[in-house]
């Protein structure tokens, strides 16, 4: 197996000492002292890491912001198997944010030189045996789990009563929880003379507790909105603004697309479409032509759209027409062979989906052909998908 360590530490004689082990092991290290940035490690990181590797976090790690540091390592490389080589006296409030980000890793001491390389062919036998010692106690487990139940009820049914469109929603977490949401909000009248219907999904950067935190929060800030007169792009330069001092602490930002049917008593709907950094909808005509609406514009919570505005597209639709949503867990689907789904592997994907399937079919269809491509790759991203029909 080919393994690169990475060793944190402020102590340099213990790297020293824990390096050489490595080498006897024919193991390469990289060395990140606690005293750099996390920014800072986290760009060597990314410059020096490859997937499949294993990372060693080495004892000392008191003054270091390990919590954030380790959070980073599993959003960014998510398939990469970790051990934290560590005094026990350390690990006490580091667990739980490992059991939380489903991080691997095993225990070892190194309070002395000569038991480095002893404890690193200890801890790799019992990694690559599968004993790993990250199993959830049931305590934290019940957590988590009284997390995820209360994360899906903040989700509104998956099937929403419209007379004049039909609709089903998906969503799915990698984790037990995520970072991936969708809602609806709309009224029809026939007393009305303009009826508007909003759907919408989202994306929080990162996954686990941290995104399913601000998930709650771009929810319930943007079912709020609904209740305000704004076209799509007001909207989502609304959402920019409000959702900032939430998610400029963590650097994290929401992806979404909002499609707004709009219609007189007397007209088919038209979809007006803006995006904010997710994937763009796809218009699936009742003839089977497949149309991206490739809208575009910054995600939510980064300061950029508030000032400089967001551009919405507008598209008539007719009876037996439909509207597909995605989060990107759909396009950065992988297989075993490590290749990505894509955006042509979408098209192809959406372009094969029978148009006069209901939207819980065409749901399920989408979801079958993922699972088809992925061939039992698990998924390392959120999965939702949104589908919308006139009839």
């Amino acid at each position: 197996m080919d393994i690169e360590i990475i060793c944190l530490h402020e102590n340099k004689k213990i790297l020293r000492e824990l390096e050489k082990s490595l080498k006897q092991l024919s193991l390469q290290s990289l060395q990140i002292s606690k005293t750099q940035s996390m920014q800072t490690a986290h760009r060597k990181l990314k410059q020096n890491l490859q997937k499949n590797k294993i990372i060693a976090l080495a004892n000392d790690l008191s003054q270091c912001d390990c919590p954030t540091f380790l959070q980073k390592i599993s959003d960014d490389f998510p398939q990469v198997a970790q051990i934290l080589l560590v005094n026990p006296k350390e690990t006490e409030n580091l667990l739980p944010c490992f059991n939380a980000g489903n991080i691997q890793y095993c225990l070892s001491t190194l309070d002395l030189a000569n038991e480095t390389h002893l404890a690193v062919n200890k801890a790799l036998a019992k990694l690559t045996s599968g004993e790993q010692d990250n199993k959830p106690s049931s305590h934290t487990k019940s957590e988590l789990e009284i997390a995820q139940e209360i994360q899906k009820s903040l989700l509104k049914p998956p099937a929403p009563q419209f007379k004049s469109v039909e609709a089903y929603c998906y969503s799915n977490s990698a984790k037990l929880v995520g970072g991936d949401f969708y809602t609806y909000s709309g009224f029809e009248n026939k007393q009305a003379l303009i009826s508007k219907i909003n759907f919408c999904i989202g994306d929080v950067s990162g996954k686990g507790i941290s995104a399913a935190l601000i998930m709650a929060t771009c929810l319930s800030q943007i079912d709020a909105s609904f209740a305000l007169k704004f076209r799509p792009e007001e909207r989502m330069a609304y959402l920019d603004q409000k959702l900032t001092p939430y998610t400029s602490p963590k650097k994290q930002n929401c992806a979404a697309s909002i499609v707004e049917l709009s219609a007189t008593n007397s007209n088919f709907p038209i979809a007006k479409i803006a995006n904010a950094g997710g994937i763009p909808p796809y218009i699936k005509k009742k003839n089977g032509d497949l149309v991206n609406s490739k809208t575009r514009g910054f995600s939510l919570g980064v300061g950029f759209g508030s000032k400089l505005g967001y551009k919405a597209k507008s598209f008539p639709l007719a009876k037996g027409d439909s509207i597909v949503m995605l989060s990107d867990g759909v396009v950065e689907a992988v297989n075993p062979q490590k290749e990505l789904l894509g955006f042509d592997g979408v098209e192809t994907l959406l372009q094969s989906c029978p148009a006069e399937l209901s939207p819980k079919a065409a749901v399920e269809f989408i979801r079958t052909e993922v699972e088809a491509f992925c061939d039992g790759e698990e998924n390392q991203d959120d999965l939702t998908i949104l589908a919308i029909k006139l009839v």
